[in-house]
């Protein structure tokens, strides 16, 4: 399986969000999604971007989620 699937298919058991909203926001099927995650295709240059832009925002929201709850258990905020 291709990293960025591997991720995205990690961010989404990590925030239980379905395949078929991914699918939705990717103008695609859930078909294509569970394809994806089993390694039997792969994504679209198109959607591999759209896919890694996915990605990088849950990362970064929670990167800040985590930072946000250190800050509270030092007292910093």
């Amino acid at each position: 399986m291709d990293k960025k699937i591997e991720e995205l298919k990690e961010i989404r058991e990590l925030f239980g969000i379905p395949r078929h909203e991914i699918a939705a926001v990717l103008g695609i099927s859930e078909v294509n999604i569970f394809r994806w995650e089993k390694g039997v295709c792969s994504p679209n240059p198109t959607h591999r971007k759209m896919i890694a832009l996915i990605v990088k925002l849950f990362k970064e929201d929670l990167k800040n989620e985590q930072l946000e709850l250190l800050a509270k258990e030092l007292g910093i905020t």
